[in-house]
């Protein structure tokens, strides 16, 4: 028993669920189990309990009955947003990017359009490969939250899906000139200009970005891909035949919502630009290519072809 859990037994539903969700943050697992478990068994019809226990089961391993405690949360408060979108989160880790594009469908419904909640919808619609849907709940967002400290991300966070969608690029630039105006050059949003910049074909801009981020981070695997992406491009024609795009999934998150750009994501792929397929890779560091920006992962893929 870790000493910072109450050792006392619980008489309520509440305090096993609470008493369970504090030996989930200590990895306590087994106990946690239970507790939450005998939350369930004292108040079978409070969804938030099924999602905690959710969230162990998925910390200790078993995925399946994870699945099993978040579709039952959701079974019983289908208009949680919050819930659809942890569930959203883990199709993805699931592989089930269609079963997570309907959360993420149904969370953005259900949410109410000024809640910064749905910048992890956007978020999600980014992974399914859909950035393009997310665009609008930050439009809605940033119409609410024009003054509030949270705003320069937000501009940042449209900024990266209009890039990523390769869609309204003229707005991208102005969403990331105000969210350097309002937050500073942070290494986040110009890396977010360099992806902005290589859509529009300005390769020397997208590289001196590229530059700047990699002077704090050395190792940030995604922006080591596109500088080594933008100097091969800056360095030949462009094809002339189109390249069909395929399934992408993004950069991890953090909990801020800012991206975390020192590992790439397995077996992803997103055309970036004329004849550019960009591939990311898990905890597979980059180790060469052009100017030994980009690397040739161990898959079935490669990193730009």
């Amino acid at each position: 028993m870790h000493a910072d859990v109450d050792t006392s037994v619980p008489t309520t539903a509440d305090a096993y669920y609470r008493r369970g969700a504090a030996r989930l943050a200590l990895k306590d697992y087994g106990p946690a189990i239970a507790d939450l478990g005998e939350a369930i068994r004292m108040s079978p019809g409070t969804a938030a309990y099924y999602r905690s226990r959710s969230a162990v089961y998925r910390a200790n391993g078993n995925a399946r009955l994870a699945r099993a405690d978040l579709e039952r949360a959701v079974a019983l408060d289908p208009n949680d947003g919050e819930t659809l979108m942890v569930q959203g989160y883990a199709r993805i880790e699931d592989g089930d990017r269609a079963g997570a594009l309907v959360d993420a469908d149904a969370a953005a419904k259900v949410t109410p359009p000024a809640s910064l909640k749905l910048r992890a919808a956007a978020d999600l619609y980014e992974r399914t490969g859909h950035a393009e849907r997310g665009i609008p709940l930050l439009d809605a967002m940033i119409a609410v939250h024009r003054d509030d400290a949270a705003v320069s991300g937000l501009y940042n966070a449209r900024c990266w899906a209009r890039a990523l969608a390769n869609v309204e690029l003229s707005a991208a630039a102005d969403d990331c000139a105000h969210a350097i105006r309002i937050g500073g050059r942070t290494p986040d949003v110009v890396d977010t200009r360099g992806l902005l910049r290589f859509r529009m074909g300005d390769y020397a801009g997208a590289i001196a970005d590229y530059d700047n981020v990699l002077n704090d981070d050395p190792k940030a695997a995604w922006s080591l891909y596109m500088r080594g992406a933008a100097r091969i491009a800056s360095a030949r024609p462009m094809r002339a035949t189109p390249i069909r795009p395929r399934p992408w999934r993004s950069i991890p998150r953090s909990p801020t919502g800012s991206r975390t750009t020192s590992s790439a994501v397995r077996a992803s792929r997103q055309k970036v630009g004329s004849g550019f397929w960009i591939t990311r890779c898990d905890d597979k560091p980059p180790e060469r290519a052009t100017a030994s920006d980009l690397t040739q992962p161990a898959l079935e893929h490669d990193a730009i072809r």
